[in-house]
């Protein structure tokens, strides 16, 4: 494999933003330490890789660790901004589940030296999903705020576009992995590009100081931040 580009350096390192953001607003919201705990799980793997990439080994094996835990921090966080008790206990239940999934799976199918052809689109789908859930849910749902100042809005769209920029990729790498390293590189980079706008959005969204306030029966959720 190639030396990483510049541009996934800065994919790697926008996952600090979202941290960062936080340390900023000083938040103390359970979806927002969880969406942190996510960044820095990812952030502690993509350091390993860095690692044993500059020592001339394989590093792909750890995203087959560290991905699902990252992945586990994220849904919890999604699950804080549900708009009712079942939905919330639904996608918490829904961890556990995708975790011994996704390590059962690894087990059965994977070879862990090379891009994952299961266990990475499901990580990825899963996520877009609860993304893209919490997106409409919340945003055919009566606000008093708008949704360009809610936590929820930037942090669940940021997170669906993480999800879209992972979910083809693996077994798309593992197909052109032999032969056209290159083109591999390249989806590699795409994917750091939109990592960057991903995180960011997500650290624009730790940011927000206004979380959404939910009017009628549904006035007792819990706020997010």
């Amino acid at each position: 494999m190639p030396s990483p580009t510049l541009l996934m350096h800065l994919g790697a390192l926008s996952q600090a933003l979202p941290p960062i953001a936080a340390w900023m607003r000083r938040s103390r919201s359970p979806a927002h330490q969880a969406i942190v705990a996510g960044c820095a799980v990812s952030i502690a793997g993509d350091a390993i890789q860095l690692l044993l990439a500059k020592g001339g080994i394989n590093n792909i094996w750890i995203s087959y660790l560290f991905t699902p835990l990252a992945g586990a921090a994220f849904l919890f966080g999604l699950a804080a901004w549900q708009l009712t008790y079942l939905e919330r206990l639904t996608l918490r239940l829904a961890i556990p589940i995708y975790l011994v999934a996704h390590f059962t799976l690894v087990l059965l199918t994977e070879d862990v030296r090379h891009f994952s052809s299961f266990v990475g689109p499901l990580h990825s789908l899963i996520l877009l999903i609860a993304a893209l859930w919490t997106l409409v849910r919340r945003s055919f749902a009566q606000s008093e705020q708008p949704h360009l100042q809610s936590d929820w809005f930037w942090v669940a769209g940021g997170l669906a576009i993480y999800g879209a920029a992972s979910a083809l990729f693996g077994p798309v790498a593992s197909i052109l992995m032999r032969d056209r390293i290159d083109l591999v590189v390249a989806a590699i980079n795409v994917r750091s590009a939109l990592y960057i706008l991903s995180f960011t959005a997500i650290a624009w969204g730790v940011q927000c100081r206004h979380p959404a306030k939910l009017s009628g029966p549904s006035s007792s959720l819990p706020r997010s931040a």
